[in-house]
This record gives structure tokens, sequence and C-alpha cells, in this order.
């Protein structure tokens, strides 16, 4: 899921590998 964000334009800043690490980043 991070990497098609990703793909999509969308940087989080974090390496996260999978979808709630992905949107903890997302939230701060």
């Amino acid at each position: 899921v991070a990497l098609r964000m990703k793909q999509n334009g969308i940087s989080s800043g974090c390496s996260a590998g999978d979808t709630v690490p992905y949107v903890i980043c997302c939230q701060q």
C-alpha cells in the first residue's frame, strides 16, 4: 500500500512497509 501511495505522488516521509504504520505517519 505504501509503495502504491508513493507511486501516486504521495510521500509520507516515513519508511512504512505496512498499512498501519503508514496511516499513523499520515495522521501525524
